[in-house]
């Protein structure tokens, strides 16, 4: 039988990467960009981990770019 952390070091996401990422989260980084803080793992990598934490996707922001008249 395998811990809990046994399964997320053999997957590549240590408790301190978890930790990392539930930090990013909160601080509303998007998923590639925790990706690319925290290297060795894809933006899908993240936002299927932030999935499996039940972290609620980031709300879209609008964007800024002018709308023609």
């Amino acid at each position: 039988m395998m811990l809990q952390h046994e399964t997320d070091a053999a997957d590549g996401w240590s408790p301190r990467r978890v930790e990392v990422l539930r930090r990013h989260h909160a601080l509303g980084l998007s998923a590639g960009q925790s990706a690319e803080l925290l290297g060795g793992v894809s933006r899908n990598a993240v936002i299927c981990k932030r999935n499996r934490l039940g972290l609620a996707p980031a709300e879209a922001k609008p964007s800024s770019a002018k709308v023609p008249v």
